[in-house]
């Protein structure tokens, strides 16, 4: 259960202290500057934790593992009111369960092959999409190197531009700009 609980938590930090990041630094080089530390704190974190949680489960026992956590966070928190200002609460901003990726729809069983199987096409028509691309770079420049990635990029990444959604995407972009507003939220269908 305390596994459990820690991974929740990690699952809940990360986007938050992404979004404190977005919150804090202006988009250019500062937010830029400031996403390349947190990736760098985040990979340095991740392998020390692998590496000395091992060598603490090796020499003390793996119970300890849970106590390393409570003190550093607790160092956190009290670092975090004191250095970052205090942000003002969103009116009737609330936690969106149906966005988090909670199972929200029930189905007969008769209809949940079919109904996955749509789900799963809709999905793979939409954001996962980016992924794939993302993927593909990332393999063509670990086996081809910058060059490859380079060369490859257009290929890769256009299939992108031909979903449904993103062409409503940038429709409503356009039209709020020209019109001098924010852009909308844009509703995900996955096509």
């Amino acid at each position: 259960m305390s596994r459990f609980a820690q991974g929740a938590s990690a699952a809940f930090v990360a986007p938050q202290a992404l979004a404190i990041l977005a919150d804090l630094f202006p988009e250019g080089p500062a937010r830029t500057r400031a996403l390349g530390i947190f990736q760098g704190a985040t990979a340095a974190g991740a392998s020390a934790g692998i590496v000395l949680g091992g060598v603490f489960t090796e020499f003390t026992g793996w119970r300890v593992v849970f106590l390393i956590n409570p003190p550093i966070i607790l160092a956190l928190v009290i670092a975090i009111r004191r250095v970052l200002p205090a942000r003002p609460r969103h009116a009737g901003a609330r936690l969106d369960i149906a966005g988090a990726g909670v199972v929200n729809r029930v189905v007969p069983d008769g209809s949940l092959f079919e109904e996955a199987t749509e789900l799963a096409r809709k999905i793979a028509r939409g954001p996962t999409l980016a992924h794939v691309a993302h993927k593909a770079l990332l393999r063509t420049w670990a086996t081809g190197g910058l060059t490859a990635a380079d060369s490859s990029m257009l290929d890769i990444a256009l299939p992108l531009f031909e979903s449904d959604d993103f062409k409503a995407g940038m429709v409503a972009t356009i039209t709020a700009l020209r019109a001098g507003r924010p852009r909308p939220p844009i509703e995900f269908h996955g096509s």
